[in-house]
Parts: structure tokens; sequence; C-alpha cells
């Protein structure tokens, strides 16, 4: 990761416009509810790429923004079993 408070506040920016990135995700995942999963795969990827390019134009550091995308990932699928089963 990046040292310093500058390195942080990076990281942290990177993070909540990923999960922002996932929540947009989860709404197209939802509006198309019928499509076949190889096409909400595709979509996974495309998201997972934005992602990932945007955090690494906010830190500039590859190994940096592998770990705040991995780690927003991580985050949203943990909300999204969350509420999965605490809804259904």
């Amino acid at each position: 990761m990046m040292k310093g408070a500058g390195g942080t506040m990076k990281c942290t920016v990177a993070f909540l416009f990923q999960i922002m990135i996932w929540s947009g995700f989860k709404l197209a995942e939802w509006l198309s509810d019928h499509d076949p999963v190889i096409f909400t795969a595709a979509l996974f990827i495309i998201f997972l790429f934005i992602a990932f390019a945007l955090a690494k134009s906010i830190v500039h550091s590859l190994r940096a923004a592998s770990v705040v995308t991995v780690l927003s990932l991580a985050v949203y699928g943990l909300v999204e079993v969350s509420f999965s089963k605490l809804i259904f």
C-alpha cells in the first residue's frame, strides 16, 4: 500500500468510488434479471475493469489499486450476502 496520509486518502477515495461502481453493477444486474448467466459474468468483468482502472488512475500504483479493488469487492460481497439473508 501507499505510505503517508496522502496515500491513505487516495486509497480511501478510490475505495468509495469503487463502492459506487459496485452499486451501479447491482443496479445493472437487477435491470437485466432475465439475462443468461454469461451476460451477467461479462457485465461483472466490465465493471471490475472499470473499478480497477479508476483506482489505478487515482492511486497511481498497480499494487495499491489491486488491493483496493479486492477489498471493495469483498466488502460489496459481504454486504450483498448480508442483505440477501436479511431480506429473504
